[in-house]
């Protein structure tokens, strides 16, 4: 019996998590919608297998932006906190690099928009094309829709299709009841997308509001 394919997920988390608010919310709903359990997720994408073939998550690689502990203090313990609940699992790894903020932004009083990622996308990419090339991987499950990973995406497919050596990759994507849902496109392929509803989506939801501590973050000691 084959052993079965090894799934690592690579999820954009603030691209997954704007899309499911676009997708399942409204604007002025709470900002603890959107956010979704990395591990189900990735879980659920891995059982998601095409018929006939046996998958095991392997890893779940989450890439995302990190308040920095300065400019905005109850951010950075909110993610930390955040982050410290999802690697429970040591199947869930989280890569992060601190946002990038203008000159004399004040947290509270400044557009919060003027905050921008820096280096996401580029660690995303490269992870995926580097873990595809070291053989990290028999499935990669790409979830964003940024286009800026293509070049990536390109080299792990085309490597398949010349070489024949290589994991197969998917996209996976939100899937809206009341609107045209967008996803990850490779012109001149047939990527295979995994359409997530908003049934799924509700299984998979993390309504915590992480800027409150819980005494989950901090167990009490055990007794000498």
């Amino acid at each position: 019996m084959p052993e079965p394919q090894r799934v690592t997920v690579f999820l954009d988390w603030q691209n997954v998590y704007n899309h499911a608010r676009e997708a399942f919310h409204s604007r002025s709903d709470a900002h603890t919608l959107g956010q979704v359990h990395p591990l189900d997720l990735g879980l659920t994408l891995a059982a998601m297998a095409p018929a006939g073939i046996e998958r095991e998550l392997t890893c779940v690689r989450v890439y995302r932006g990190m308040p920095d502990q300065q400019h905005d203090p109850k951010s950075y313990a909110a993610a930390r906190r955040q982050i410290a609940r999802w690697t429970k699992d040591e199947r869930v790894v989280v890569i992060d690099r601190t946002l990038k903020y203008p000159p004399g932004y004040r947290h509270g009083t400044s557009d919060p928009a003027l905050v921008k990622e820096k280096g996401i996308d580029v660690a995303l990419a490269l992870d995926f094309a580097v873990m595809a090339s070291d053989n990290r991987y028999d499935a990669g499950i790409l979830m964003s829709c940024d286009h800026d990973l293509l070049p990536a995406v390109e080299r792990v497919v085309q490597r398949r299709k010349t070489r024949g050596e290589g994991p197969r990759v998917e996209f996976a994507a939100w899937q809206s009841p009341i609107r045209r849902s967008p996803r990850m496109r490779m012109p001149g392929e047939n990527i295979y997308c995994h359409w997530l509803d908003q049934t799924t989506y509700w299984g998979l939801q993390d309504d915590r509001n992480y800027t409150h501590p819980s005494p989950a973050d901090h167990p009490p000691k055990a007794r000498a």
